[in-house]
């Protein structure tokens, strides 16, 4: 397999020597290939500036979340405002940290012993936040499959279990390279980072399935699931709308509350529902990418550096782009980082409260 022989890491972590090797090729680095180039600190800045451009969206997005009130009365409004908490910390700490390992590594030798903890730092927060979002899609989709069981996955002890589910899976996974159970961190070059390694056993690609493309695909699955049935809803609903308005002796005061109250729960559901949907694909394209490059021309980009360098550099802004995916997708958060509309609504709103409103 050409992913096996790009990512033949056997050398690098059974070897004493203190040089740079080539994961491909075994052999002693060019010095073109470890010198630092114009280009690779232009992408350290861009990606620092990203990453602080995102925690601090981020943030703000975890803040509306949770002060908004037609976001907060969502039922899954503690799951959303943990994705946003992990984007923020992965903002913060793991991109940067990663870029600023890969720049520093040609010149300042980084210890193999050290990669066991950065790297189980890094991969326990990447695999937690993969999970988290892979669990707000499967409990926003409940909502839609299991209507009358999903008070139970409302209560906030099922909420706080849920937050909880990610962080456990992902500790369990980074255990085993942590403690060299079949596979383990490992220091590579070029490209100067730890990663799980060797990628062509069995072993490393499960622990990798497991933490990124598995969450990262059912998460996708689940908000296209919800949103084409959101949409029915939405239709179906017009025309049941539209009939009742036909009806004189059904319009009194209470069947119209209930065709505002559904419609506009449908319509907070779409929208978020939307949102999540377009942050999942972005998350599984860039989750991707690399791999399906590497597969397809290994050659090309074993010998091509910056091809490499800016392949990562759209998995190192993951998170910083969610926040404006937010923004531009979903009208309720674009009201909502407003300062203005966090403030307490009239007590007449109360109705957004309703179970038919909270399942949104």
């Amino acid at each position: 397999m050409t992913l096996i022989k790009y990512y033949d890491y056997d050398t690098i972590s059974n070897s004493s020597s203190t040089g740079a090797w080539n994961a491909t090729t075994n052999s002693p680095l060019s010095p073109a290939i470890t010198s630092h180039s114009p280009n690779f600190l232009i992408w350290l800045i861009l990606v620092l500036s990203a990453n602080l451009f995102g925690a601090i969206t981020n943030l703000l997005i975890a803040i509306a979340t949770l002060t908004y009130r037609p976001i907060r009365c969502c039922s899954s409004s503690g799951l959303i405002a943990h994705c946003a908490s992990l984007d923020v910390i992965r903002s913060i700490i793991v991109y940067p940290g990663l870029s600023l390992i890969a720049f520093l590594g040609p010149y300042h030798h980084f210890p193999q012993s050290a990669c066991r903890y950065v790297g189980g730092l890094a991969y326990i927060l990447v695999y937690t936040t993969n999970w988290a979002y892979c669990c707000l899609g499967v409990h926003r989709l409940c909502a839609v499959a299991l209507p009358h069981h999903f008070r139970y996955l409302t209560q906030k002890s099922a909420v706080a279990a849920i937050n909880l589910f990610p962080w456990l899976l992902s500790a369990l996974l980074a255990l085993f390279p942590f403690f060299g159970i079949g596979v383990e961190f490992v220091y590579t070059q070029p490209w100067n980072g730890c990663v799980i390694g060797p990628l062509g056993d069995r072993d490393a690609g499960f622990v990798l399935a497991m933490g990124t493309f598995l969450p990262s695909a059912i998460s996708l699955i689940a908000h296209a699931a919800i949103l084409m049935q959101v949409r029915m809803s939405a239709r179906n609903r017009r025309r049941r709308v539209t009939t009742v308005k036909e009806e004189e002796d059904l319009r009194n005061q209470y069947d119209q509350q209930m065709i505002t109250l559904n419609s506009e729960a449908t319509q907070r559901r779409y929208d978020i529902s939307r949102m999540l949907f377009v942050c999942s694909v972005w998350t599984f394209v860039v989750s991707l990418m690399l791999p399906l490059v590497i597969s397809w021309a290994p050659a090309y980009l074993a010998t091509n550096y910056p091809a490499q360098t800016w392949l990562r550099f759209l998995q190192f802004l993951s998170s910083a782009f969610n926040p404006v995916f937010f923004l531009l997708v979903s009208s309720l958060y674009r009201a909502g980082e407003k300062p203005s509309s966090r403030a307490t609504l009239p007590m007449e709103d109360e109705r957004k409260f309703h179970p038919l409103a909270a399942s949104s």
